[in-house]
């Protein structure tokens, strides 16, 4: 499904930049910090050896700074790399049918459910502060509930209330699209995550790649909610990047192979 691929494609450039930004940061450090004496004499006039100076003046800030940033930004890329996904599978699945009835009971009943919960918050203009069209969500879920022809889903409402994507929200997520259970032996036939991992035993691994997460959500929330002077390495900003890369494409392998088995 290109659809997919184009999701776990955003999601990796946007991940291996986050992993540049660290790498820049650990080039400093390497290079320009412990090599300064050799480096300072090279520059020969003012302008650039004020800017050596300036530069070499910030080299005792923690670097946790900058780690705990790109963890809350890796853990809003896999976020945002889970609604691409739970948007492209009901693409897929409205091309598969000729009216809303036609829908997997699970999936209709939670579409429903789900579009009533924004549209609760219809009076405040916003969801979770964020505008949202209301318009666009009532005329959908009417064609929906009528069972209109040309009827539109409301992607967002599977995701928009969804909040940090833990296992067991993924779980329920993954069973209200029809798709696999997300953290099964499957899952942990995934190379990149056996790589991750340095493990290729499925049930431990699948385990380990579900328990780990929650660790990743626990440490992004600790941070979010003030826990400002959280120590975080490069090796920790590494394993977490790492993770979340290998995550992204084997539930993408995952959720693929799922939907052929709906088309054979």
């Amino acid at each position: 499904m290109e659809a997919l691929d184009r999701a776990l494609s955003t999601a990796t450039l946007q991940i291996e930049e986050a992993q540049a930004t660290a790498r820049i940061w650990q080039t400093y450090s390497d290079i320009l910090v412990s090599k300064s004496g050799f480096l300072y004499p090279v520059f020969t006039n003012e302008p650039e050896k004020t800017l050596y100076h300036n530069a070499m003046a910030d080299k005792s800030t923690d670097a946790s700074a900058l780690y705990r940033g790109l963890l809350i930004q890796l853990n809003g890329i896999f976020e945002g790399y889970i609604r691409l996904l739970a948007g492209a599978v009901l693409d897929f699945k409205r091309t598969k049918v000729v009216s809303y009835a036609d829908l997997e009971d699970t999936l209709r009943i939670e579409h429903v459910v789900s579009s009533a919960k924004i549209l609760s918050h219809l009076k405040s203009g916003s969801v979770n502060g964020i505008r949202h069209d209301f318009e666009t969500t009532k005329t959908n879920l009417g064609k929906c509930l009528t069972d209109a022809k040309d009827f539109k889903l409301n992607k967002e409402a599977f995701t928009l209330l969804m909040g940090n994507c833990t296992p067991g929200r993924l779980e329920s997520l993954f069973e209200s699209l029809g798709l696999p259970e997300p953290f099964q032996d499957k899952l942990a036939e995934s190379k990149p995550l056996q790589r991750w991992a340095d493990d290729k035993h499925k049930r431990r691994l699948a385990s380990h790649v579900k328990e780990h997460l929650t660790f990743q959500i626990d440490t992004r929330n600790d941070i979010v909610h003030g826990n400002i002077t959280k120590a975080l390495t490069h090796q920790d900003f590494q394993n977490a990047s790492s993770y979340f890369l290998a995550l992204i494409q084997a539930l993408n392998e995952l959720v693929k192979d799922g939907l052929a088995e709906v088309e054979a």
